[in-house]
């Protein structure tokens, strides 16, 4: 812990620091065995929902809506629950690296009953801890939705959008629930204990942060969900300490609350990391040589190549003050006074429009759902925001690609349309208006 992290002067940190402090670091050894601990019980849960008549009936629907893209983030009631589902199955949906698996589980639900084999797909899909507790919680107290973690309310959100299917059965057997829930908590206490025994490298990643912009008592929240989503991931097999591992997270969790608080221009966290390597780095040159170093010093010293050491020069320069003069010699004139407020739209020009937009819209209903979504999303129609494919791939649950794939098939089949076609010429070659002559 560093020792000047401000924790003596605020009572409340220094209580949460004392607390981190009673538990000393694990050994190598201790840390395999919380981690085999930990994934023995997600397996026995997984063992048991495929046993299980009513938990293999959800397991089958639950696959089978992981073939398709999540709901769009705007049709859930709590955005919240939109972004855990992305966090949990990004690696499964369509576009994931996983999808090919999913499918592969899924289907094995229409082929002959054999526990055996379901079990071998669906361990072979690697599920995050966080998941399979989740879907464990739901299907066993599928009739007390307040209950169970945030992951399993995600899951029955996300259940509302399921066509509904009848089960032989209406609730897991009480030998299965026995057992799931001993499970659990065999999983959660091995799950914590990795979290209370690294705690004191929350306090020591948010202490190298402090004074960017963000209260430290903010970076040691945001820092502890980094170190439990850590603990959830963990595999001690591949060889990693988990202290190793949870730095990653932590530090990645800190510095993304930092960037999200900084600045009227948000940049990806990894862009935000660059730019400060470029600046600091530039600064440190120009103590040194006297004088501010050229683009392709400061790129060798960055190991970066020049074009991208000028993209990240220039991103730092995007933000611009209106009240900046418009022209060095004219320092009366801003940029305010030259940004236009008008002119603005007549009535019939409105009325034009709209109808315009709705003979579109019309056209849009001939395309398939998922060309039609992105067009409407790329273009910002239906009164939304124009999103770029990176936007459109995050909202969807699938790649870049993907998005591009659908947008260029849904502007041919919008080239052949005659109507369109019609709402070209009409919109782009307006009628010259007429003159209105007094008799």
């Amino acid at each position: 812990m560093n020792a000047q992290t401000p924790v003596k002067d605020d009572p409340e940190l220094e209580r949460l620091y004392a607390q981190a402090r009673q538990y000393d670091l694990l050994s190598r050894e201790q840390e395999e065995q919380i981690d085999e601990g930990k994934w023995a019980a997600i397996n026995r849960i997984l063992e048991a929902l495929i046993d299980d008549p009513f938990s293999r009936h959800y397991l089958a629907r639950w696959s089978r809506q992981c073939l398709e893209p999540l709901p769009e983030i705007e049709q859930f009631s709590d955005r919240n629950h939109r972004v855990l589902l992305r966090r949990e199955l990004s690696d499964y949906v369509p576009g994931g690296p996983l999808a090919a698996q999913m499918q592969e589980f899924a289907l094995q639900f229409r082929a002959p009953y054999c526990g055996h084999t379901l079990l071998e797909k669906l361990t072979q899909l690697s599920l995050p801890g966080s998941l399979v507790v989740g879907i464990a919680e739901v299907v066993m107290d599928g009739e007390r939705p307040g209950k169970g973690s945030s992951v399993a309310a995600a899951l029955r959100a996300w259940e509302r959008f399921w066509a509904p299917e009848y089960a032989d059965v209406s609730a897991p057997g009480n030998s299965a629930k026995a057992v799931i829930a001993a499970e659990i908590e065999r999983y959660t206490a091995a799950r914590d204990l990795l979290v209370t025994h690294n705690l004191r490298l929350v306090f020591t990643i948010a202490g190298r942060n402090r004074n960017k912009g963000v209260a430290f008592l903010d970076l040691i929240q945001e820092g502890n969900l980094g170190l439990l989503r850590a603990a959830e991931k963990f595999r001690f097999e591949r060889g990693n300490r988990f202290s190793t591992y949870a730095f990653n997270w932590i530090t990645q969790g800190v510095k993304r609350t930092i960037a999200n608080a900084a600045g009227t221009i948000r940049y990806p966290t990894n862009v935000q990391i660059q730019l400060g390597k470029v600046h600091g780095e530039r600064s440190r040159m120009q103590a040194n040589l006297g004088r501010a170093p050229v683009d392709t010093e400061l790129a060798e010293a960055l190991g970066l190549s020049v074009s991208r050491t000028r993209e990240l020069l220039q991103l730092h320069s995007l933000g611009i003050s209106l009240d900046t003069p418009r022209f060095e010699e004219e320092p009366g004139t801003s940029l305010l006074d030259a940004t236009p407020g008008g002119p603005f739209g007549t009535p019939d020009e409105a009325s034009e429009q709209t109808s315009l937009h709705n003979r579109l819209l019309d056209e849009l209903d001939k395309l398939k759902p998922e060309e039609k979504r992105v067009v409407i999303q790329r273009w910002g129609l239906q009164q939304g925001v124009a999103l770029t494919r990176a936007e459109i791939a995050e909202q969807l649950s699938v790649s870049k690609e993907w998005v591009r794939q659908l947008e260029r098939s849904a502007l041919q089949k919008l080239a052949q349309s005659d109507v369109v076609k019609a709402v070209y010429r009409d919109h782009a070659a307006p009628v010259p208006r007429q003159t209105q002559v007094e008799n």
